[in-house]
């Protein structure tokens, strides 16, 4: 409302991250704030997708892992099935 800059009171609330409120004020002040804000854009959009990558390797073992435990217990049970119909007397 008075004119100010977006990056003074965007760093004052302290929920954005400090780079990112640096280098809102950077494109500020050489004009080129659109540009910066894409910058920062992808830079983030970089560390979602490092996370969301490392989250889904450690994800994924687990996920084989109780799939093969279903697996074990269904191939059991039918081995069990098989076993425990040659106690049957005819």
């Amino acid at each position: 409302r008075q004119g100010e800059g977006l990056s003074k009171p965007l760093s004052e609330t302290r929920i954005f991250p400090s780079m990112a409120t640096q280098l809102i004020q950077v494109g500020e002040r050489s004009g080129h704030l659109e540009e910066m804000l894409q910058r920062i854009a992808g830079i983030y959009q970089q560390e979602v997708d490092t996370h969301l990558k490392r989250l889904l390797g450690l994800v994924e073992p687990v996920i084989i892992i109780i799939i093969a435990v279903f697996v074990s217990i269904i191939i059991l049970s039918i081995v069990m099935l098989i076993l425990a119909s040659n106690d049957i007397v005819f």
